[in-house]
């Protein structure tokens, strides 16, 4: 049972890499140059290249995911490009209210699950048809 455990957390932990990999490498693709961005049109090639060095831009992708994932891990989440502010501040006093949705809906969905399920056992026929077809929707929603 222990040696099940331990799998399955390394195999959260892996994907859980992979995920943020992928999600670190298209928004490298899709960013463009941030610098330039930051700064406006109008800023020279020495400012943006100033700005590149201190946002880390100009070191190698590999390095730059290290950097933000060692940082992620300590919930160190970085400086937002488009705010003043850091990333943790605009996000985790929002996590409240997710949280609180997130919530609610899982209540939703666990006490409908089993008044649908029961009709489903009981009644049969269509109904449990029904019932399959609203769970696989829901499910693929």
């Amino acid at each position: 049972m222990l040696t099940f455990i331990i799998k399955r957390i390394a195999n959260g932990l892996l994907m859980l890499f992979a995920v943020s990999f992928l999600a670190y490498f298209l928004m490298h693709l899709g960013a463009g140059n941030v610098a330039r961005l930051m700064l406006g049109l109008e800023a020279t090639a020495e400012a943006v290249a100033q700005k590149n060095h201190e946002l880390g831009l100009d070191r190698p992708f590999v390095e730059q995911y290290f950097n933000w994932l060692s940082g992620a891990v300590q919930l160190n989440l970085g400086n937002a490009w488009s705010m003043p502010d850091a990333v943790a501040n605009i996000l985790f006093p929002r996590m409240a209210i997710t949280l609180q949705i997130v919530s609610i809906t899982t209540v939703v969905a666990i006490i409908l699950s089993i008044i649908l399920g029961t009709l489903a056992a009981v009644y049969g026929g269509i109904i449990d048809r029904v019932v399959q077809l609203f769970g696989l929707l829901g499910f693929a929603v």
